[in-house]
């Protein structure tokens, strides 16, 4: 079990603090993220819950592993052995 000190909360923070402010998008709830085409370089297209949509090169969840597992399709999918290490990862937080 890996614990961050002052919590998952803490890393999305400290993650934020560091992307220039029109760069970022707190608040939206990814159902699903594509790739444009195959290559690894190419943009991610995110679509919200709601059916809005954002046109992105580089991605950050603030959500612990197994509920993005859950509730986000990739496409390509991950692999069977990422979606199963995500999946099975504990979701406990102290400070609830």
């Amino acid at each position: 079990s890996t614990r961050i000190e002052g919590g998952a909360y803490a890393l999305a923070e400290r993650i934020a603090e560091r992307l220039p402010p029109d760069k970022l998008r707190m608040g939206f709830a990814v159902a699903s993220c594509k790739r444009t085409d195959a290559t690894a370089a190419s943009p991610l297209v995110l679509t919200s819950c709601s059916g809005s949509r954002v046109l992105a090169r580089r991605a950050v969840f603030a959500v612990p592993p197994r509920l993005l597992a859950e509730r986000v399709i990739f496409s390509p999918s991950l692999s069977d052995r990422r979606c199963k290490a995500m999946a099975s990862s504990r979701t406990w937080t102290l400070t609830w």
